[in-house]
């Protein structure tokens, strides 16, 4: 089984690493697992006919696990796909899948980011076919396919929200947060799937306990998942946000691709004036940025000094996930003070 990684720790991002496998309370019930992500901190794996086969978890743009081991995706994506040479869902599963899929996982809204976007996508192993697509409209969790929408529920910016849709029989059944929220009905065949791809197109938040199934789940087993899940991340403590309304005084210098080889990715230390027309040290702040992501430079690049910014901001030290990323900070006048990051960047 291979091993879920993020660029910042592993410069190949397409790289694969061993881990052990060990039972874990999340799913309740592991049978007919067709795949199961929890978060960078629990071994994760995909299942085949209940043998395990090399998957890989490969991260697009703007994505990257946070602070929690969770999937932030910031506008980007990761795709789970089985690895090249392995028999992508054996007719077995394709079969089990038209009778029955289920999907579980846990989200978090963070504000910005378009209205409008998708939360999962698990796509047709056939061409032509529909995906099933789970997606936010506004403050609407829906899920989509064949053309058909189902309102699941709404959720609140910064809670985490824990889902599940359930088909079988010509009917799709949604849960949030334990609670039945509706039924989508007359479903045409559920193709077999070999794709799963999450948050592609925009979703700004993270995404965890992601299982798919090759069955149905009922009411009191959604109920055991979702507190085992919560049990598992209980321990998570929540850090201090800042928010402040700044102009940008100064901005390291965003180095080349090249220089940074084999990472694809950089951050940029800049400061900021929280009072510029009384400026002086005590106003000042320090903001390592994102400049380059999977390999492109971001609109940071264009921000010229004096721009206006709002800034929602966490320490540093608060991010051990960011302690073996690029850092440049060509601001030879830094002094010794806190450097902050973007939450949710």
């Amino acid at each position: 089984m291979s091993g879920v990684h993020t660029p910042l720790d592993v410069p190949d991002e397409h790289a694969t690493t061993a881990v052990a496998v060990s039972a874990e309370p999340w799913p309740s019930d592991a049978s007919a697992l067709a795949f199961a992500w929890a978060n960078a901190q629990r071994d994760n794996c995909w299942y085949c006919m209940g043998q395990f086969a090399n998957a890989n978890l490969l991260r697009h743009g703007a994505a990257r696990i946070d602070r929690d081991g969770s999937l932030l995706l910031a506008g980007g994506s990761y795709v789970a796909r089985l690895d090249e040479g392995v028999s992508p869902w054996p007719e077995q599963v394709h079969s089990d899948c038209r009778a029955a899929l289920s999907i579980e996982l846990t989200i978090r809204l963070r504000e910005g980011g378009p209205p409008h976007a998708d939360l999962i996508n698990i796509g047709p192993a056939t061409p032509g076919g529909s995906p099933l697509i789970l997606e936010r409209n506004w403050s609407e969790i829906r899920l989509a396919f064949g053309g058909k929408r189902l309102v699941i529920g709404r959720i609140t910016n910064g809670a985490r929200h824990h889902i599940v849709v359930s088909c079988h029989d010509a009917r799709a059944y949604a849960f949030l947060d334990g609670t039945p929220t509706g039924v989508l009905s007359d479903l045409s065949e559920l193709p077999g799937r070999d794709r799963i791809e999450l948050a592609g197109a925009g979703w700004q938040g993270s995404i965890e306990g992601i299982a798919v199934y090759r069955r149905a789940l009922a009411q009191d087993e959604i109920a055991r998942n979702r507190v085992a899940y919560d049990s598992m991340i209980a321990g998570i403590k929540e850090v201090k946000t800042i928010r402040i309304h700044a102009v940008l005084s100064a901005r390291s210098l965003i180095p080349e691709l090249g220089e940074i080889r084999p990472y694809r990715d950089a951050l940029v230390v800049c400061e900021y004036d929280t009072n510029p027309e009384h400026s002086n040290e005590a106003t000042r702040i320090y903001v390592a940025q994102w400049g380059i992501i999977d390999g492109v430079r971001t609109p940071l690049a264009d921000l010229a000094s004096g721009s206006v910014c709002d800034l929602e901001l966490e320490d540093i030290v608060d991010h051990p996930e960011l302690e073996s990323a690029w850092l440049a900070d060509t601001l030879t006048h830094l002094p010794s003070a806190p450097i902050f990051v973007e939450a949710g960047r």
